[in-house]
């Protein structure tokens, strides 16, 4: 796979809506993540250094970069990078329909990390920084499917400049060593998306 697929009404409407209202259970526990790019980061002699190609795609759409120390985000982990299940005690019980399905449609054979992260509104449309999501997987062919679960101006950018705005169950399925980067939304408090890693 070359460039992102995009699917257009992903899943079956009620399936999804019933996730999402799930999500927005306020007793809903979600956990504060500060997440640092390692793609992003290489070290030369002791010093951290940001990778510039980052900048460039972003002037290129008018986003601003921001200090990695600033992206942080609400997440709930529902699988971690092997595939277990966590946090089965949430009150979230159409995740597995949602995971099955997916599963059924994409021809999953290993799911890996799957998660909701919701990050909030900006003034301007802004990026912390290109990344994949799981590392250490050396040739296997992984996957990665972004479920966007609101509507908004934000979405997802590509290192080759190419960015997919967020839509309500719009998918974005590509392989999992391309670098991709979130941008945030200026129009809506909060961007809702399903992460889900697989092989």
């Amino acid at each position: 796979m070359k460039s992102p697929e995009i699917f257009e009404n992903f899943l079956p409407e009620e399936l999804l809506n019933n996730f999402v209202n799930q999500l927005d259970n306020p007793n809903m526990q979600w956990n504060i993540a500060e997440e640092v790019y390692e793609s992003d980061i290489a070290l030369d002699n002791g010093k951290l250094q940001r990778d510039d190609k980052h900048e460039e795609v972003l002037k290129t759409h008018n986003i601003s970069k921001i200090d990695i120390k600033y992206d942080i985000k609400n997440v709930i982990l529902l699988r971690d990078r092997f595939g277990n299940d966590v946090n089965t005690h949430l009150p979230i019980n159409a995740w597995p329909n949602i995971d099955t399905e997916v599963r059924n449609t994409l021809g999953v054979k290993i799911p890996l990390k799957s998660k909701v992260n919701i990050s909030f509104c900006q003034p301007v449309h802004t990026s912390g920084g290109f990344h994949i999501d799981i590392w250490g997987l050396g040739d296997l062919p992984s996957k990665t499917l972004l479920l966007y679960l609101n509507d908004n101006n934000g979405g997802t950018i590509f290192e080759d400049g190419t960015f997919i705005k967020q839509k309500y169950n719009r998918a974005v399925l590509f392989d999992g060593n391309m670098k991709h980067s979130p941008v945030s939304q200026t129009d809506n408090k909060k961007r809702i998306v399903l992460n889900y890693n697989f092989l």
